[in-house]
């Protein structure tokens, strides 16, 4: 079974969603994981995750609480993961 490994940017003081990297393999996923926690180490309001599961709808199901419906699918490019 494939997997998707998704790296998810959440804004606390926006509180919202503001960047979403999928990737097709857990080496790919970890490395940006480790590079944006770099770039945010000292930024108390942002949340990095790397998630992985079957699908994205999996991934929205289980964290739903990053996830908001009025950011458009295409600025996180989800359209395309949906459509698979």
């Amino acid at each position: 079974m494939e997997s998707v490994h998704v790296v998810l940017v959440y804004s606390l003081r926006e509180q919202k969603l503001v960047d979403l990297q999928e990737f097709d393999n857990d080496h790919d996923a970890h490395v940006a994981y480790v590079a944006l926690e770099r770039e945010h180490l000292f930024d108390s309001d942002v949340e990095i995750v790397l998630v992985a599961a079957d699908s994205i709808d999996t991934i929205k199901a289980t964290h739903g609480s990053y996830f908001d419906e009025d950011i458009s699918l295409e600025s996180l490019g989800l359209r395309e993961l949906l459509a698979q």
